[in-house]
């Protein structure tokens, strides 16, 4: 699926469409075209999956590697079929490499093989590869093509927060990003962020916010301030 020309973006013009959200540069410590570039290109393979008559699909970046330690590039698609065998109703998405994910707290959901287990976690970054159902494209393509307000790995992680997607990780990830520059930066991106994950939010977003609980009112206010969520909920609990 091709990418898009960022150079043919411009964001006033997005703003006024409805497809970016005018509070975009609220908060985004990134260049906002780059990173809606790269959402429409998701937005794109999203779509080409959903004129197809297939249930699932695998969208990868053009980047990505396969981790061979834990499964060889031609044994892919057969963790794929395992994986649709093992998910429980409803899911949208299993993300194959997640990455600047906060650890510790994440769910266990599922044992794939001897190596993988399946889990659901705070904030599963990255998009390098990943599993959608047919319903996950169909809410991904809405959510990549209305009020955009981060990138598609931000946009996923608070829809699972707002409980709208559906979505899971396999960990150790079997996916990872080749190491070269992208929208956030260079270099490889790790799984899990440091065990000081509060106190990095803290410094880097200006949020004072535990991710080992729900979250109390006065919590979700602030997160929202910082990361508007469009949250009807008082008190969040991420897992349910």
């Amino acid at each position: 699926i091709p990418g898009v020309n960022r150079s043919l973006l411009h964001l006033d013009e997005l703003v006024a469409s409805g497809e970016v959200s005018p509070r975009y540069n609220k908060y985004m410590f990134v260049d906002p075209i780059p990173s809606v570039a790269t959402t429409f290109a998701h937005g794109r393979a999203v779509r080409h999956f959903l004129a197809s008559d297939h249930d699932f699909a695998l969208i990868f970046e053009e980047d990505v590697i396969v981790n061979e330690d834990l499964v060889n590039s031609t044994d892919v698609m057969d963790l794929v079929h395992t994986l649709i065998d093992k998910m429980p109703p409803g899911w949208h998405e299993v993300n194959m490499g997640r990455c600047a994910d906060f650890c510790p707290p994440q769910r266990f959901r599922a044992q794939i093989n001897e190596k993988l287990k399946l889990i659901q976690s705070h904030w599963a970054m990255c998009s390098s590869g990943y599993l959608l159902s047919r319903e996950g494209a169909k809410r991904l393509d809405y959510l990549f093509h209305h009020d955009i307000i981060g990138p598609n790995d931000v946009i996923k992680a608070q829809a699972f927060v707002a409980g709208t997607y559906h979505q899971y990780s396999l960990t150790p990830r079997v996916f990872e990003q080749s190491g070269r520059c992208g929208v956030t930066g260079c270099g490889v991106v790790p799984e899990c962020e440091p065990q000081n994950y509060h106190g990095w939010m803290k410094a880097r977003y200006g949020v004072d916010i535990p991710f080992s609980r729900p979250l109390e009112p006065e919590e979700v206010r602030r997160l929202q301030e910082r990361f508007p969520l469009d949250l009807n909920v008082a008190s969040i609990d991420w897992f349910g």
